[in-house]
């Protein structure tokens, strides 16, 4: 009678418990267990991304085209355009919360539109032929902007995070195992891709600590000089919540993935300025301006793709799988240290370089090991119509060779700051030289800036702390620099020297923007605290809050 109806009930309940999820509904709670070995699961993809991606249906015939493609870099690096790592992570988690026209955010889906776009490297536009561009790659190339992101370039990092996913001994075989998959213990795709984003950022912040090691003698990878004080800091905990629901997948044909979906996103437009960066914030995740420039600094991880966003590759700051303040201090610094691994200097042969104490620093200045003044210039990629897209890219002068002869000469060798390091190894043909315009000599203009950084930002990062327009076309307007006629008539692809003001709208009641920036360029454990509050928030975008659970925090200092 009754205690049968108890024990049936309970059965259904169990039964419940432990079926799939379903798309639409809120995710399981996660258990401990859960928590920590899906972190190792996902430290491992970050660790091994090549192999990770090979794991995974099509993953290694992906890899092989990409290998096959049309660029100047040479090896894995061109499959860096697809490969699961710290960075496409984090963009997923992005991407993944931002808000469809129904207001639904953070629910372990995309749109699929423009996914698998594939640009070349060559440029395509030429100025007697407007229609030039629209005659390779198969039409993809648009006439103007591009005024949206879409999700190109996330479908394997997905498709890897669907194995984590559905698959319970997805990884190495010397790893912990799940018994049932999370999708067969009832969590969301959308809770994994949540917590997927937490661990990156974590690793991101731990790569930053490992370069300054407070227990080695200065300088280690991440301090400039010996009187460097440590550059570690404590990225604050990070909660995860479960209960996100999925979309219900709604592609078909080449497109049905089980996280596809034909609803609109709303993206941000990355030839934005800084005001319309601000007001997409706000309309799209409700952030205050303060809060936009905080959460930005994530692009300290990762770069571009040519291949899959027509942007130049260099990434917005040297240590690009490291989580620090260096975005904001790249937008506001006029002077400045080229960041260089020395590992490679015929001179530093023997040298392990996490030992710290380096003989070369990482920051190379000039000659005499200062900092060197840096400018901005525009660049247009010259694959659009209009031969955009535009991006910009730090710019400083030369090493001279004379002065390096002199320096030795008179001191019998160089501060361990000085680009002399490097322009031995160029004139000795030495394979660490950076690049064959590193250096230059008497007859030479050595004192012009146009030695190119590898540093590349993108006008809503400019906009954050400076004031300029941007046409019709995406190109940024209104500032000395940009009004050169045979730059505005496409006749050069790079800028003068560009010197705009800075953006003196409110970010807060006692703060501009630019202030904001300035703060966090002069403070890492500052921009640390705010972005981590903005992070998390960021990731309940859209999402029912009644529905989530904050789960175990002992996931976050655990070390796998």
């Amino acid at each position: 009678g009754f205690s049968i109806m108890i024990f049936l009930l309970l059965v259904s309940l169990a039964a419940l418990v432990a079926a799939d999820y379903q798309p639409g509904e809120p995710g399981g709670r996660w258990s401990e267990d859960d928590l920590l070995k899906t972190k190792a699961k996902l430290r491992w993809i970050m660790q091994y991304p090549y192999d990770a991606l090979q794991l995974v249906e099509g993953g290694k015939e992906i890899f092989e085209f990409y290998q096959t493609q049309d660029h100047h870099l040479t090896g894995k690096r061109r499959a860096a355009g697809i490969i699961p790592n710290q960075a496409k992570i984090v963009r997923l988690t992005f991407h993944d919360c931002l808000l469809e026209d129904g207001g639904a955010g953070c629910n372990g889906c995309m749109n699929f539109e423009g996914m698998g776009n594939l640009f070349s490297l060559a440029p395509c536009y030429k100025a007697n032929n407007p229609d030039a561009c629209s005659e390779v790659d198969g039409g993809i190339h648009p006439k103007v902007g591009p005024f949206k992101t879409d999700n190109n370039n996330l479908l394997w990092v997905a498709k890897v995070l669907e194995a984590v996913y559905k698959d319970p001994n997805f990884g190495p075989d010397y790893m912990q195992h799940f018994d049932k998959s999370l999708f067969e213990s009832g969590k969301s795709r959308a809770d994994l891709w949540a917590f997927a984003g937490l661990v990156a950022v974590q690793r991101g912040a731990e790569n930053n600590n490992r370069e300054c090691d407070a227990s080695k003698p200065a300088p280690c990878l991440g301090q400039i000089d010996k009187d460097s004080p440590s550059c570690a800091a404590d990225l604050p905990l990070l909660k995860f919540k479960s209960g996100r629901s999925d979309c219900v997948p709604s592609c078909t044909g080449e497109d049905d993935f089980p996280f596809c979906t034909s609803a609109h996103e709303v993206h941000p437009n990355q030839h934005a300025n800084g005001e319309d960066t601000v007001s997409f914030f706000k309309e799209s995740f409700d952030l205050t301006p303060r809060e936009t420039v905080a959460l930005m600094g994530v692009h300290t991880l990762g770069h571009p793709m040519e291949f899959n966003s027509m942007f130049h590759a260099y990434p917005w700051t040297t240590r690009s799988e490291v989580l620090n303040n260096f975005y904001y201090i790249n937008l506001v610094n006029t002077t400045s240290y080229r960041i260089i691994n020395p590992k490679r200097l015929t001179s530093m042969k023997g040298v392990n370089v996490k030992k710290c104490n380096l003989p070369v620093s990482s920051f190379i200045g000039d000659e005499d090991g200062n900092a060197k003044r840096v400018v901005y210039k525009v660049r247009s990629e010259r694959r659009t119509a209009s031969n955009g897209p535009f991006n910009w890219q730090i710019f400083t002068s030369r090493c001279s060779v004379e002065k390096c002869k002199e320096i030795q000469a008179r001191d019998g060798g160089y501060s361990p700051n000085s680009c002399c390091h490097y322009a031995d190894e160029c004139v000795n043909g030495g394979s660490a030289c950076p690049k064959r315009n590193f250096i230059c000599y008497k007859d030479e203009d050595c004192e012009s800036t146009r030695l190119l950084q590898k540093i590349n930002m993108l006008s809503p990062d400019m906009g954050l702390y400076y004031k300029f327009e941007v046409d019709e076309t995406g190109r940024p307007t209104g500032c000395p620099g940009m009004d050169d006629e045979k730059w505005l008539a496409n006749k050069y692809h790079v800028s003068d020297e560009v010197f705009c003001e800075v953006n003196d709208a409110k970010a807060s009641e006692k703060e501009t923007m630019a202030e904001v920036v300035e703060m966090y360029a002069k403070d890492n454990q500052l921009w640390l605290n705010d972005f981590a509050v903005v992070f998390e928030k960021m990731l309940e975008n859209g999402v029912d809050a009644d529905s989530l659970n904050e789960e175990s925090s002992n996931w976050f200092p655990a070390r796998c």
